[in-house]
Order: structure tokens, then C-alpha cells, then sequence
């Protein structure tokens, strides 16, 4: 069993943002991981969660993970979302994946890699991943990470299946990044461009 906790604080499109994330799995390094997921983000003056299922399947250098669930928050509709990935293990400290987001802005599009460093009785990793969606939606993340404790000795493939489980709250900040006020003047929507027309238009 294994729990695990994300948070983040920043700027996003000019405004200021927060999120955070919790994990409760089952896991076998061999075989995958089951649990349950949860999150809330805030995009000022907009906040949003998604609750679902997550899970993990290892297929030798393959591994295909993701959540599915659903969304909601302060002026958004409820509604079904998705995170899943397909991962390659192209060696066993280098990752690259493609998968597919369905957020309140509809359907993205997402590559990533990872490289881990070789670095003696250290874990740090390169990070870079990039999405492009419906709604004219882009978004591009890079990085350091750096893990403490037992992990300096492992490889990437072997933190992934033992230590921890991807970080998914970047994707409920897109959720709630393109907001109006409907047509009233007072109320927000938050959703696809032709959905906040529609809200404006009062339909």
C-alpha cells in the first residue's frame, strides 16, 4: 500500500494558482497499481476538483497507467474526465510516452520524457513534457526532480514501479484556465471556447 501527496503553488496565465493532489494505491511491481485518486486546483477567482480511479498496468518495458473519473467545481459542469498514458522504457533510466487528456476544455494530446542522470547515490531526473488540445489549448513543463532516501540506487524504471506514482494536478489548472461570465454579467462557465459562446450567447 502506498500513499502519496502532491502540491504546487505559482502562476498560471497571469493569475495566481494552487493545487494539490492525493494517491492511495495498491501496487505490485510486477504486475501494477489500483487506488483511488483525488485533487482540487485553484486558478484565481476559479476552483475546481476531480475525484476517480487510478491505476497501473507493467508490461515488461511497457507500462500503460492513468486515471478515470470524475470532474467538478465552482462553475463547471460535472463531467467525465480521463488521464491515460502509454510509456516506454527505451533503457531503464530513459522514459518516453504519449497519452490522452479529457479536461473541461475537451481533448489533449500529450509527449513526455524523462532521462535520469547517472549519478552516484543520487536520484535526479530531466523532465520535459508538451500537450496540445481542442480549443487552441498548449501547454509545455520541464524540470528537475530530485528524489531522497533508498532511491539513489534504483533505476527510473524501478522508481516508477516502487516509489511513486505520476503527478497529475497540471491537468485540473487546464480545467479551469479559459472561464467568462455568462451572459448575465455575474455568473462564470468555465469550459471549451464554442461552451463559454454559448454561456455568454445565454443558450
Amino acid at each position: 500500500m502506498g500513499v502519496q501527496l502532491d502540491l504546487t503553488a505559482g502562476r498560471w496565465d497571469g493569475r495566481t494558482a494552487a493545487a494539490s493532489g492525493l494517491h492511495i494505491f495498491w501496487r505490485n511491481p510486477n504486475m501494477g497499481l489500483l487506488g483511488a485518486y483525488g485533487d482540487w486546483a485553484y486558478n484565481s477567482p476559479q476552483h475546481g476538483g476531480r475525484v476517480g480511479a487510478e491505476f497501473a498496468v507493467y508490461l515488461d518495458r511497457f507500462t500503460i497507467d492513468g486515471v478515470l473519473g470524475g470532474a467538478f467545481g465552482q462553475d463547471i459542469e460535472t463531467r467525465f474526465f480521463d488521464e491515460v498514458d502509454l510509456n516506454y522504457y527505451v533503457t531503464d533510466d530513459l522514459r518516453a510516452s504519449i497519452g490522452h487528456r479529457w479536461t473541461s476544455r475537451g481533448h489533449v494530446g500529450n509527449a513526455a520524457v524523462e532521462w535520469k542522470l547517472p549519478v552516484d547515490g543520487a536520484s535526479i531526473s530531466l523532465f520535459a513534457e508538451g500537450e496540445f488540445g481542442q480549443d487552441d489549448y498548449s501547454a509545455a513543463f520541464a524540470g528537475v526532480r530530485i528524489s531522497f532516501g533508498s532511491n539513489g540506487s534504483k533505476s527510473l524504471i524501478e522508481e516508477d514501479r516502487n516509489s511513486h506514482t505520476r503527478t497529475r494536478i497540471p491537468r485540473n489548472l487546464a480545467s479551469i484556465s479559459n472561464c467568462t461570465k455568462k451572459s448575465d454579467g455575474v455568473n462564470l462557465f468555465c469550459g471549451t471556447k464554442d461552451e463559454v459562446n454559448k454561456a455568454i450567447a445565454g443558450n
